[in-house]
């Protein structure tokens, strides 16, 4: 539905057209001068540019995520905000973190440059296990993003928790990640954090206004869509 609703609004972005019924405007319309409302005016709409913007999506798949079906609803918004922007012809990356022994592992199950549509299927692998090593992650992810040449780029990280991997935890982590956004928000990046778990306050002080608090973890699927609509709708108006 909302995928629907953003092409009929970019369809009519690209096409033009005349918006009518409405308050105030310059054309008087003369067959609507009957109507009790007073929409009396109509406004020419000229064709825009499609709104330019790419989207990356890090998922953490750390064994905590595995509690309270976590990762499930995850992958569920990963692969619904994929389909959801591979329809808008919006590029779209979806990749996930967790450390093996001594290692960052980081999975890409869609990238920016894939065609056809069957990255959707490796999304359904998603699983979760090991630690979470977050800055790692998060520099790949939002440098390969930063390179992309789209004027808005999205960068949605989904996790349940604080940062835990050997030395790797406390101030030390958090810096490192607020040091490692800040960097790329200065390249443009936008960063939003979707806290799905019980260290919500833990990622707002380190995301602070990217923090999106989905109290409810049954709709985080919708709500990421949400966020992305409207963007979109942001560069539209």
């Amino acid at each position: 539905l909302l995928q629907r609703q953003m092409k009929n609004i970019l369809r009519d972005l690209t096409e033009g057209g005349t918006t009518k019924h409405l308050h105030f405007g310059r054309d008087f319309d003369v067959p609507d001068a009957y109507r009790p409302d007073q929409r009396f005016y109509s406004k020419k709409r000229l064709p825009q540019d499609l709104p330019n913007m790419a989207v990356s999506v890090l998922v953490d798949m750390s064994g905590s995520m595995s509690s309270a079906h976590r990762i499930e609803f995850a992958r569920k918004g990963a692969i619904l905000l994929y389909d959801f922007c591979h329809g808008l012809g919006i590029p779209c990356m979806v990749s996930g973190h967790r450390t093996g022994y001594r290692e960052v592992e980081y999975h890409v199950f869609s990238d920016f440059n894939s065609v056809g549509n069957n990255d959707k299927y490796r999304l359904c692998g998603m699983s979760a296990g090991g630690c979470n090593r977050d800055g790692m992650a998060i520099d790949i992810a939002c440098n390969l993003l930063a390179r992309r040449p789209e004027k808005v780029k999205l960068f949605i990280i989904i996790s349940d928790g604080r940062p835990n991997d050997g030395g790797y935890c406390g101030t030390v982590a958090f810096d490192d990640m607020k040091s490692i956004v800040a960097k790329y928000r200065r390249r443009g990046v936008e960063t939003l954090a979707a806290a799905i778990g019980e260290d919500k306050d833990i990622i707002e002080s380190i995301y602070g206004n990217g923090f999106i608090d989905v109290s409810d973890i049954e709709k985080l699927p919708k709500t990421m869509t949400a966020i992305v609509k409207k963007r979109l709708l942001q560069l539209v108006v």
